[in-house]
């Protein structure tokens, strides 16, 4: 059963799977439109298992890096904003999972 807590995290989910399918259809951004699905994934995964938060959140900076490394067609800025993004939640998804085991 859905509960209360859960219900922001699904909805963030669902935007998160329409913008990958807007960007596919309207804009066909081809490969950065799985960038939002997975995020989805991860963020339904942190809904029907909080205690996985912190492997999500290193997994999802994870994809980040390799996002920033693979978009040689993009802008400095972007990919250099996708990479401390990507550096940034891989730490905090490592200290919050080291804090929730301890």
């Amino acid at each position: 059963m859905v509960e209360r807590w859960q219900y922001p995290w699904i909805g963030l989910a669902l935007l998160t799977f329409a913008l990958g399918i807007v960007g596919q259809i309207y804009y066909e951004m081809g490969i950065i439109s799985l960038y939002p699905v997975f995020t989805g994934l991860g963020i339904l995964i942190i809904a029907a298992r909080p205690e996985k938060f912190g492997y999500v959140m290193a997994g999802l900076g994870a994809l980040s890096l390799v996002t920033a490394v693979l978009l040689d067609g993009w802008s400095p800025l972007t990919r250099g904003i996708l990479f401390l993004v990507g550096v940034g939640t891989v730490i905090g998804g490592i200290r919050s999972q080291q804090g929730a085991e301890a």
